[in-house]
């Protein structure tokens, strides 16, 4: 049994929810001016990048790895899917340079190629379960769309609702504005005071300028229309993604099941994205279960961030391999280590300064904790990281945003006092989940099992998971950041728990 066979699940899926999302749209703008153009395009675009890592490989005609086998991370499904990110907005952005655009050959490739993705998906498991997971999909896309279009951020009739009595929300001009001068001035910035740089995270409103040129919309719809029936796949699908590379890499006997039929796994995944209690309660916590689906910069960078992670764990094992086999280093691989992971982690800047924020730090525990500063390409790369993340942090971070020392302001802008105790327990629930299971799978029932596991370097999972709940509660405990986007730090590791659970 091939061992990309949930991959071909999370693709099925994928484009499942954007042609569900797409229909929504499409049928809420029914007696309105509807083209089913714009819409057509927009998932053209979207079931390319997710068939893209299945066509780059090969896997798409023959099933090149075999279960056991442990892939190059540079034909890995999650590094290509990030390369497949990057190609769409490069073709992007040469559109106007050139005057050439290669949309109808992407949307040709990649409806071609999801029709053969679902064609062998479709024989791959009784016709009763990938019912359900048809149906299941569309339900699940009936409920992103209400997410998303359920509040003023993001609408179907956004420019009727702005006409009308402009019940909009103020991000999404200023924001389709910052895209449209990326796009033509090359400057981030909203053009009010000419061309001054914004010390902003523009990293989706460039993206977003880009396809917007491949697909031939207004930035402004793309926001409306593109990053909901694009995008919002794109994050469950970079969490799946992640699932499966690491159901892979353990080997268990759950590895070679095909996703179909585990139906544990997706009820963890609808409640980790639905809520563990009544909405009222996970608001009392300040778990917010509609931003993951109305940021659009949280959208994309959770799952960027969970593919590069995923992208660096198979790197790490091919070392392994490597070593076993006496071989050296591939030069590829150095210049992962010295370019791919320092650009990587700047690049999550752009896209939300909290995943950039995590990844450095992450990065920094795993270099010590691996000891991993006593060689000399590792070092070279922790300083070039270092210096990068410094320089990104300026040049994406508003100073007005950096409103000082504020003790437990998050706490007392959204959690009710009375509510303080449980905040910790629910707030963090997918990483107490995950922390109290593998502690059990490991045996560790004292601290002294505990501090045995951590000096072999057993639970370096587990580690990663603290590490990342804690920090991610911190800025929130100690400063004021505008909006509540504090959240956007301390819910970071629900999505690495929930992808380390599945």
């Amino acid at each position: 049994m091939s061992r990309m066979i949930g991959y071909d699940t999370v693709i099925v899926i994928c484009g499942l929810l954007s042609l569900g999302i797409g229909a929504v749209y499409w049928v809420m703008r029914v007696g309105f001016d509807n083209p089913v153009s714009p819409v057509a395009k927009s998932i053209s675009l979207g079931l390319f990048l997710f068939t893209f890592p299945a066509v780059a490989s090969g896997e798409l005609i023959h099933r090149r790895f075999e279960s056991g086998a442990i892939p190059d991370w540079w034909r890995s499904y999650p590094f290509l899917w990030l390369v497949g990110l990057g190609l769409t907005a490069m073709l992007g952005r040469l559109v106007p340079v050139t005057g050439i655009n290669p949309f109808p050959v992407i949307a040709i490739v990649g409806a071609l190629a999801y029709g053969v993705v679902l064609f062998r998906w479709l024989g791959g498991a009784s016709a009763w379960r990938s019912l359900a997971i048809v149906a299941g999909s569309g339900a699940f896309s009936i409920w992103a769309s209400g997410v998303v279009w359920g509040r003023i951020y993001k609408n179907p009739l956004f420019n009727e609702n702005f006409i009308l009595n402009g019940s909009i929300h103020h991000d999404s001009l200023p924001l389709a504005a910052l895209g449209n001068m990326l796009r033509t001035y090359h400057v981030a910035t909203t053009g009010i005071d000419g061309l001054n740089y914004v010390p902003y995270h523009w990293g989706t409103p460039w993206l977003f300028a880009q396809w917007s040129s491949l697909t031939g919309s207004q930035v402004l719809d793309f926001y409306q229309l593109g990053f909901p029936v694009t995008m919002i796949p794109f994050f469950f699908g970079g969490i799946l993604a992640f699932a499966v590379a690491m159901r892979n890499r353990r080997g268990g006997a759950d590895a070679t099941v095909d996703l179909r039929d585990d139906f544990r796994f997706w009820s963890v995944l609808l409640t980790a994205c639905i809520g563990i209690i009544p909405i009222s309660g996970l608001d009392a916590m300040a778990v917010w279960t509609s931003n993951l689906l109305i940021s659009e910069s949280y959208t994309v960078a959770v799952p960027c961030a969970l593919l590069l992670l995923a992208t660096v764990v198979t790197f790490y094992d091919n070392l392994a391999r490597q070593a076993a086999a006496s071989r050296t280093r591939a030069i590829a691989d150095s210049l992962f280590v010295l370019i791919g992971v320092p650009l990587g982690i700047v690049l999550l800047g752009y896209l939300k300064i909290s995943l950039m924020v995590l990844g450095f730090l992450l990065a920094m525990y795993t270099l010590v904790r691996l000891r991993l500063y006593r060689r000399p390409l590792y070092a070279v790369s922790a300083a070039l990281t270092t210096v990068l993340f410094y320089v990104t942090y300026t040049r994406v971070s508003l100073p007005a945003h950096r409103e000082g020392f504020a003790p437990f302001d998050f706490l007392w802008s959204f959690v009710q006092p009375a509510w303080w105790p449980f905040f910790i327990v629910v707030h963090l629930f997918w990483s107490w989940a995950y922390i109290l299971v593998r502690l059990k799978s490991e045996g560790i029932g004292t601290l002294a099992d505990l501090r045995e596991a951590a000096s072999e370097r057993r639970i370096l999972d587990v580690e990663a998971v603290a590490l990342v709940a804690v920090l991610g509660l911190g800025p929130g405990l100690v400063t004021h950041i505008d909006g509540g986007s504090a959240f956007y730090f301390s819910d970071v590791q629900r999505w690495l728990a929930v992808g380390l659970i599945l």
